[in-house]
């Protein structure tokens, strides 16, 4: 299954309509949890492009360093923005 961030929002509010302290902490667990989804994915992206050379110097050439870090880069991008 996919899950979706705006789904994930959706159904925040709805357990926020209700006044039990189950849905009260559902809702509060998937805030935190999406909250520190990105914060994960933010700090990937620090590590990426702090030690892109590091990681990919092994014997690549420059154009194909930039190459795998383009492509991991644009990657972790794209689950960003499915958590946006």
């Amino acid at each position: 299954m996919t899950l979706y961030s705006e789904m994930n929002n959706k159904i925040v509010d709805l357990l926020r309509m209700g006044d039990t302290p189950v849905e009260l902490y559902a809702a509060q667990r998937i805030e935190e949890l999406e909250l520190k989804n990105k914060e994960l994915i933010d700090r990937i992206l620090e590590i990426i492009d702090k030690y892109a050379t590091y990681i990919f110097g092994n014997g690549l050439s420059e154009e194909n360093q930039i190459a795998l870090w383009d492509d991991m880069r644009d990657k972790v991008l794209a689950l960003k923005g499915e958590q946006e």
